[in-house]
């Protein structure tokens, strides 16, 4: 995807961490957050979602978020290739490194990455469902409008 791309909350959660994981490699994965994607009524975390090789984070550590909201920029690294690295880590896992991961794919709305759509009710879906964490068409340029640039 190109740089700039608008990243977005795959579900509501917190955000949990925002660093660079090799300072002064350009390389090495650009900034990253994690997102502590919760049950919204129990509090129960889920899962925690990986957004990595970002350009620019919009959101702040312990903010938190809602499925759809704008949380960075996509950017570049491992060698300038410019893409999004998602990832769903389990709660109490050791993190990417390791193999306590789950595969987004078993969490899809539907079976397949969508869209999030801002004019659709997601309440009756749940968190443990998400929504793809790249925003789309007419969604996209609007959350650059209000906070991207």
């Amino acid at each position: 995807m190109p740089k700039g791309t608008p990243i977005i909350a795959a579900a509501d959660g917190v955000v949990k961490k925002i660093k660079t994981p090799c300072p002064g490699e350009p390389y090495c994965g650009g900034l990253y957050l994690q997102i502590n994607h919760v049950d919204g009524p129990s509090g129960k975390k889920l899962f925690i979602a990986l957004y990595a090789h970002l350009q620019k984070v919009l959101v702040n550590k312990h903010e938190a978020v809602k499925r759809g909201q704008l949380i960075g920029l996509s950017g570049s690294s491992n060698n300038g290739y410019a893409h999004l690295h998602f990832g769903l880590i389990q709660p109490g896992g050791r993190g990417i490194l390791h193999s306590e991961t789950y595969d987004p794919a078993d969490y899809w709305l539907n079976g397949k990455p969508q869209c999030y759509d801002p004019t659709k009710d997601y309440a009756e879906i749940g968190a443990n469902k998400l929504t793809h964490p790249v925003a789309c068409a007419g969604h996209a340029e609007t959350l650059l409008e209000k906070g991207g640039n």
